[in-house]
C-alpha cells in the first residue's frame, strides 16, 4: 500500500513537471507571438499612415538595427543557450555574461554614432542629424534588452518576460494613434518611442529581479564565448550582407518604395517569425541537453521530430498566405497593394526554405561545427555580392527575390552535405 502511494505521489510529480514545461513552452511563444505582431502592426500602420516611401526609410535604418542585433546573438545569446547548461556555477556565469553584454552595447552606440555620421557626412543620406544620436541608442538599447529577455527565458520566467514585453511592445501602436492624432508622427518620432519603451523595460528587469552584471573574469568568459561563436560572429557579418544586400541594393537603385514593397510581402510571410523565433528559445536549449544525454542518434531523432512538428505547422500557415494572399494585402494594406499579390507567393515559398535552413542552423550549433555556417555564408555573400546589382538593374523587384532564392537554395545545400559528412566520419570514427 505504501509502495502504491509512493508510486503515485511519483506520477503526480512527473505530470507536474511535464505540465509546467509545456506551460513554459507556450508562454514562449506567445511572447514571441506578441513581439512580432506589434512589430507586424507597426508596419501596416506606417504604410497606411506615412505612405510606402517613408515606411521604406524606417525599414532600411531597422535593417541597421538587426544588423547590430545579429552579431549580439553571435557573440551572446547563441553560446548562452549552448554551454548555460552545462556551467557549474550558473548565477556567477550569467553575472559576469551581464558586463559583457553593457559593454557590448556601449560600443554598439559608438559604432553606430559613426556610421551615421559618416553616412550623413559622405553620402548626403537624406535623413535629419537628430538621427545620428537615435538610431544608435535604439541600438545599443535593442542590445541590451534582448539579452535580459533571453536571460528570462534560460531561468525558465518566460511569464515575467512576457509581462514585461506587454509594457514595452504593447504600448508602442497606442503611442503611434497618438503621435497622428498631434501630427507629430515621423520615422525619428517612432525611434524615439522605442528608446523610451526600451528603456523602461530595462528599468523593470534589472531593478525587479535584481540582476547584477559583474565587470570582473570578463576575459576568460569572452574567450571561453568567442571560441564557440568566433564563427558565428563573422557568419553573423555574412548573413546580414547576404541577406539584406538584395534589398539595400533595390532600395538604392529603385528608390525606398521598392524597400517597403518587398517588406510587405515579409511582413505578412513573417508571422512565421513567431515560429522561428519561438523555436530559437526552446530548441537549442533542448537539442544541447538531448546531445549530453543520447548522443548523436538522439539528436538525429530529436530534430526529425521537430521537422515533421513545426514543418506540418509552416506549410499550414504557407498555404492559408497563399491561397488567401489577394484577400490579405487588401485588408491590410489597401486595395492599392493588391497588384504585388504574387511576391507574396513568392516570398511565401522562400520561407519554407527558410525554415529548413533554421533547422539546419540549429543542428550545426549543437554539434559546435560552426565553420559549417560561416563557409556557407561566404558562398552565399559572394553570390549576393557578384549579382545583386545586375540582377535589381535587370529586373527589378524580381530580380531581388530571385537572388534571395539563390542564396537560400545555396546554404540548404551546402549546410546538408556537410551534415552528412559528419554523421559519416562520427559512425567511422566509432
Amino acid at each position: 500500500m505504501d509502495l502504491s502511494i509512493g508510486l503515485k505521489i511519483l506520477k503526480d510529480r512527473s505530470h507536474m513537471f511535464l505540465l509546467k514545461k509545456n506551460i513554459n513552452q507556450l508562454v514562449v511563444f506567445t511572447d514571441q507571438a506578441l513581439v512580432s505582431g506589434v512589430n507586424f502592426l507597426i508596419g501596416i500602420l506606417l504604410t497606411r499612415y506615412l505612405g510606402i516611401a517613408q515606411y521604406g526609410h524606417y525599414v532600411m535604418g531597422w535593417i541597421l538595427v538587426m544588423g547590430f542585433s545579429s552579431l549580439q546573438r553571435a557573440l551572446i545569446i547563441s553560446p548562452l543557450y549552448a554551454l548555460y547548461p552545462s556551467q557549474n556555477d550558473k548565477r556567477s556565469y550569467l553575472d559576469n555574461l551581464g558586463g559583457i553584454q553593457v559593454l557590448l552595447s556601449g560600443l554598439c552606440l559608438i559604432i553606430g554614432v559613426v556610421i551615421m555620421i559618416i553616412l550623413l557626412i559622405f553620402n548626403g543620406m537624406d535623413f535629419s542629424p537628430a538621427l545620428c544620436i537615435y538610431l544608435p541608442l535604439l541600438i545599443s538599447l535593442y542590445t541590451l534588452y534582448d539579452y535580459l529577455r533571453r536571460v528570462y527565458f534560460v531561468l525558465g520566467r518566460g511569464k515575467e518576460c512576457f509581462f514585461v514585453d506587454l509594457l514595452v511592445y504593447g504600448l508602442q501602436p497606442i503611442a503611434l494613434f497618438l503621435l497622428r492624432s498631434f501630427d507629430l508622427l515621423t520615422v525619428n518620432s517612432i525611434y524615439l518611442v522605442w528608446i523610451v519603451l526600451l528603456t523602461l523595460g530595462i528599468c523593470i528587469v534589472i531593478f525587479r529581479r535584481g540582476i547584477v552584471m559583474k565587470f570582473s573574469g570578463l576575459r576568460d568568459l569572452f574567450r571561453m564565448h568567442w571560441s564557440y561563436s568566433g564563427p558565428l560572429f563573422w557568419t553573423a557579418i555574412l548573413q546580414w550582407c547576404s541577406g539584406n544586400f538584395f534589398i539595400i541594393i533595390a532600395g538604392g537603385v529603385l528608390g525606398t518604395t521598392s524597400v517597403g514593397i518587398i517588406r510587405i510581402a515579409q511582413n505578412i510571410v513573417g508571422v512565421l517569425h513567431v515560429l522561428f523565433l519561438g523555436l530559437e528559445n526552446i530548441i537549442p536549449i533542448k537539442a544541447s541537453k538531448v546531445l549530453l544525454e543520447s548522443k548523436l542518434e538522439g539528436l538525429y531523432y530529436f530534430f526529425k521530430k521537430v521537422i515533421i512538428q513545426f514543418g506540418l505547422i509552416c506549410l499550414f500557415v504557407l498555404g492559408g498566405i497563399v491561397v488567401f494572399r489577394q484577400e490579405l494585402i487588401h485588408f491590410l494594406y489597401g486595395v492599392e497593394y493588391v497588384q504585388y499579390k504574387d511576391i507574396l507567393l513568392q516570398f511565401s515559398v522562400l520561407y519554407l526554405l527558410i525554415f529548413f535552413g533554421t533547422i539546419l542552423r540549429f543542428v550545426i550549433r549543437t554539434l559546435s561545427v560552426n565553420k559549417i555556417i560561416f563557409q556557407a555564408y561566404i558562398l552565399t555573400s559572394l553570390v549576393s555580392l557578384l549579382s545583386a546589382k545586375l540582377l535589381v538593374e535587370n529586373w527589378g523587384i524580381q530580380g531581388a527575390i530571385f537572388g534571395l532564392f539563390i542564396t537560400q537554395l545555396i546554404m540548404l545545400f551546402y549546410y546538408s552535405f556537410n551534415l552528412f559528412r559528419y554523421a559519416n566520419r562520427t559512425y567511422n570514427y566509432r
